[in-house]
């Protein structure tokens, strides 16, 4: 029977896993995953106070064509998220944005694919979309 474990920073945030065979070494400070956690879904969860608890997602946008132009629109995103938004073709960061009041728009008006990663802080996990403007 092989050995489960995190490397958990003071966050909670799961920084790396490994399995470890029955008797063998585990890093110093790593905590030991039981089931339902294991090395392999541990980076969806985050510790807290000792209990492991599913990390949500960051808001991902309504997208709309109002006038055949593509736009992104966040009303609820956690204080301190950040957007960024990349030119997918050319590999080019367009914007870093951060959320006002938490809201936040972007308008995409040429051409083109476009990744957008959602950053939000502590508990929530990053999200990415792809966007393709016609």
């Amino acid at each position: 029977m092989s050995v489960h474990w995190a490397d958990v920073d003071g966050d909670g945030i799961v920084i790396q896993t490994g399995v470890a065979p029955a008797g063998g070494d585990v890093p110093v400070g790593a905590t030991i995953l039981a089931d339902p956690v294991t090395a392999y879904n541990a980076h969806s969860m985050y510790l807290d106070g000792g209990v492991w608890v599913s990390r949500p997602a960051a808001p991902t946008p309504a997208i709309t064509e109002p006038g055949g132009v593509t736009t992104l629109t966040w009303g609820a995103l956690p204080t301190g998220s950040i957007v960024s938004v990349q030119d997918s073709e050319i590999g080019i960061a367009l914007a870093d944005l951060p959320e006002v009041a938490g809201a936040l728009e972007i308008t995409l008006p040429d051409a083109g694919t476009y990744s957008v990663s959602i950053v939000a802080p502590v508990p929530y996990s990053t999200a990415r979309i792809s966007v393709e403007v016609l």
